[in-house]
């Protein structure tokens, strides 16, 4: 079972894709945000859906009829059009897998079967909405619209380029989304309460109240 919820967006966006690593085993501290890549400029505001995944609960009392749900996550969609883009950031993900996109449309027998996660094929989204400040409500810092948003594990799954000619194409492309483990090393969880040393979360998006001046810097 499943519910879709649709994220709020301002306007017309800019895709940023990258990933980021971990300094060290000793220092677990991930490389900053300000070195993900311009992909592209969304023609319109891209569509963002959120879903919510259930589990029906039954007992032999009840039969089939559900008693309770079991929340097993969320996963997220992203479609996009990009009126403008980078063709060799895009060439990235044109197969796929983040990296490999070098020789398109050659699937190497290294990359079938491959997990995305777990080899280190899949990406991280951040958008960011320029007319963020229109929407600017009180109180401050609101999550409400968001000037970025950050998906932190992605592989594209579909594409479309558009009038291959002398105008200038469209990029119509579709992302797939999913959870990340993220391990914090203070007694602290994504909401600021204490827990156990070491914090093991599923983290799918988060809001970011201020887009970096480094990657806005990158938008020419």
């Amino acid at each position: 079972m499943s519910n879709y919820a649709q994220i709020i967006t301002t306007g017309p966006a800019h895709i940023f894709i990258g990933q980021r690593t971990l300094a060290s085993i000793a220092t677990p501290i991930a490389t900053s945000l300000d070195t993900f890549e311009y992909l592209g400029t969304c023609q319109k505001s891209p569509e963002i859906n959120i879903e919510t995944l259930k589990e029906e609960v039954v007992n032999d009392i009840g039969g089939d009829t559900p008693i309770s749900f079991a929340h097993q996550g969320q996963v997220g969609t992203v479609k996009a059009l990009l009126n403008r883009y980078d063709e060799a950031i895009y060439a990235k993900i044109a197969v796929g897998l983040y990296g490999s996109g070098l020789n398109r449309g050659e699937i190497t027998r290294n990359q079938m079967g491959v997990l995305a996660q777990g080899m280190h094929f899949d990406f991280e989204i951040l958008f960011y909405f320029p007319f963020h400040q229109s929407f600017n409500i009180l109180p401050a810092n609101t999550t409400s619209h968001p000037e970025g948003v950050h998906f932190v594990s992605a592989v594209p799954v579909k594409e479309k380029l558009m009038e291959m000619g002398t105008r200038a194409r469209t990029l119509e492309i579709e992302f797939k989304c999913i959870p990340k483990m993220q391990m914090s090393t203070t007694n602290l969880d994504s909401n600021g309460l204490l827990g156990p040393t070491c914090v093991r979360e599923f983290v799918l998006y988060k809001h970011l109240n201020v887009v970096t001046a480094a990657l806005k810097g990158k938008v020419n």
